[in-house]
């Protein structure tokens, strides 16, 4: 079959769903960028708890949810899912119909992972340049102050971060983003890439959507005491707190550039369009056949 005649049955099988393409949009990885391409492309998508993507929201309107393609979801998996295959298809009309129809249909979760250290500083930078100065996050403000007198991570635990009641959910726990990916590996179809090829990514929306979906750099944030805070409170402090996601991103990106986008596919078919797309970009696609995240041996060096 022609490289032509694959893509295009790809794209067919994944349009057959009743339900939009999830994107899981884990914060500071890159989903905003992929968002405001597609509002910029005039796609049809929506968007799920991102507020500065001009996207209309998926669950609000007259407009349900097989009226779109792509919905982008910030959070965990969970929470996606929830939203979009129960709140969502609760709100359709017939339910039953629906479900037999999106479960006979294969559905591509896409998501994107960055280097552990460079998320931290990044979302440490974001919530102290906007929510971290906000009057309802006041008190929690001293985690914004790196030139305050001895500085430390414990002045990041004295001010609730890595504990429940932390300001931000971006806060809660170490492992940000494996813990927020728990379930998203249990998908029966699933792409994954290192941020540096988000690009990649979006050349796969742009092929479901038949438009193109060109990316910049969006949702930037400058926080000018990120030097100082990267010297008070160094890598080497925090990184027992993201041991498994810097495992994970070491394992994922241990081929190279060229090799550090995973996934799965039960169908043969999705599969290979997703190959095509992974070689016309340069990119050698690394299959998983079994579900969940690969364990701490098999990520091991």
């Amino acid at each position: 079959m022609r490289s032509a005649d694959v893509l295009a049955v790809g794209r067919s099988l994944l349009l057959r769903s009743v339900l939009p393409l999830p994107y899981l949009h884990l914060a500071k990885t890159g989903g905003s960028s992929v968002g405001q391409a597609l509002a910029h492309a005039h796609a049809s998508a929506c968007k799920i708890h991102t507020s500065h993507i001009h996207l209309p929201e998926c669950d609000k309107g007259r407009r349900s949810l097989a009226a779109y393609r792509v919905a982008i979801v910030e959070g965990a998996h969970r929470y996606a899912r929830q939203k979009l295959l129960v709140d969502g298809l609760r709100r359709l009309r017939d339910v039953q119909s629906t479900l037999n129809s999106s479960d006979a249909a294969p559905r591509l979760w896409l998501s994107a992972v960055r280097r552990p250290e460079d998320w931290f500083y990044s979302a440490i930078g974001h919530w102290c340049s906007y929510s971290g100065h906000a009057p309802q996050a006041q008190s929690h403000s001293v985690a914004c102050k790196p030139y305050s007198n001895n500085f430390s991570l414990g002045t990041l635990r004295s001010a609730k971060l890595f504990s429940i009641a932390a300001p931000s959910y971006y806060f809660r726990s170490g492992d940000f983003q494996t813990g927020a990916l728990r379930g998203f590996f249990e998908e029966r179809t699933w792409l994954l890439c290192a941020l540096p090829q988000l690009g990649f990514l979006a050349r796969v929306l742009a092929h479901v959507l038949q438009r193109p979906v060109s990316l910049r750099h969006d949702n930037v944030a400058t926080w000018h005491h990120r030097a100082a805070f990267k010297r008070a409170v160094p890598w080497s402090a925090l990184r027992r707190l993201y041991a498994r996601d810097e495992q994970f991103y070491d394992w994922l990106t241990r081929g190279g550039p060229n090799a550090s986008c995973m996934g799965r596919a039960e169908s043969a078919e999705l599969r290979s369009m997703v190959d095509i797309l992974g070689r016309n970009s340069g990119l050698r696609i690394r299959w998983r056949d079994a579900p969940g995240l690969p364990s701490s041996n098999e990520m091991a060096p």
